[in-house]
């Protein structure tokens, strides 16, 4: 199962933003969910990109960040992975 989300930030240096994305990554991953009584684990695989280093228009940068998102999931899954320019 999985789901794609974007999130845009107000200008951050592509260094803060995958500080910020590995913060998110290991508290989902530490997180015990629970649901109709039965606990589960969750993780969380992302890609990363950086306007206009990884593109300049919407397309490309999603375009960037989808691809880095592809090789969290080739590099075994709950990881983040920055677009290469």
């Amino acid at each position: 199962m999985g789901a794609m989300s974007a999130f845009c930030s107000s200008p951050t240096l592509l260094g803060s933003a995958l500080e910020t994305a590995e913060r998110i990554r290991t508290t989902i991953e530490t997180k015990e969910f629970v649901h109709n009584e039965a606990p589960f684990q969750v993780t969380i695989s992302q890609g990363l990109a950086e306007w206009p280093r990884h593109g300049e228009n919407v397309e490309k940068l999603i375009g960037a960040a989808d691809t880095a998102l592809y090789q969290a999931k080739d590099d075994g899954r709950n990881c983040v992975r920055t677009a290469t320019p």
